[in-house]
């Protein structure tokens, strides 16, 4: 109980240091801030999944901005860059943009109506929440987005500035092609020859650490029987 408490209030000091009324959630700040998964008490959320180059999202966002104005203290009104938070959108099943949902005890529900600041206010104050809240995203799907964002973070850079991204990626190669020859180089094992000791004669022969002692001719030939003339 104390420390859902804790958490609501970090989560309201967070959202009134935030630039403007809309609330910016994103994969690392997004639990934390609404607590969907854990049931404490941060409040209802009306969250706007948006893509930035999407036509209706922009004509959308100074609308937005006046309905999170308008529903301050009742309804916590936010955006999720989808683009930039694939996971969150593989999560909550975004297919196109902007898709608003409104989060309220423990459930969801999707907003289908006109996009107009009363419109919106209405809807959020009074509708109530049906759906059940999807589960959390797998670890390999997580990774598979970061991939994927990482990838066209890298096509974007190719197409705005070519040349100091080629030299980058062969400096990497490049550094990578020599950190393995290193690491190469030092895992091949050397063997020293085998050392043998010969013993004193007359003495009792024992074997030497690098094996058997060699075998001594001379001790060969005396044993050797004496043929008859």
């Amino acid at each position: 109980m104390f420390l859902s408490a804790l958490v609501s209030i970090f989560a309201v000091i967070h959202i009134a240091n935030c630039e403007g009324d809309v609330v910016e959630l994103d994969e690392a700040n997004f639990e934390h801030l609404t607590q969907l998964t854990t049931g404490a008490t941060t409040g209802d959320w009306f969250i706007k999944f948006y893509a930035p180059w999407c036509g209706h999202c922009k004509r959308l966002a100074p609308t937005w901005e006046e309905v999170a104005t308008e529903l301050k203290g009742e309804v916590n009104v936010a955006k999720v860059d989808v683009t930039q938070n694939r996971a969150l959108g593989k999560q909550y099943g975004i297919k196109g943009f902007p898709t608003l949902l409104l989060f309220r005890r423990g459930k969801m529900t999707k907003y289908s109506g006109a996009r107009s600041k009363d419109a919106l206010i209405s809807w959020a104050k009074s509708a109530e929440a049906t759906d059940e809240l999807p589960g959390p995203v797998p670890v390999t799907e997580k990774a598979i987005s970061g991939l994927v964002k990482v990838l066209e973070d890298l096509i974007g850079v190719l197409n705005t500035k070519p040349i100091p991204a080629i030299i980058l990626i062969v400096g990497g190669l490049l550094i990578g092609i020599m950190l393995g020859a290193i690491m190469c180089g030092g895992s091949v094992e050397y063997r020293d020859r085998p050392v043998y000791v010969q013993q004193p004669k007359g003495g009792a022969q024992q074997s030497t650490a690098n094996g058997p002692p060699p075998i001594d001719n001379d001790e060969n030939k005396k044993q050797e029987p004496k043929k008859d003339k």
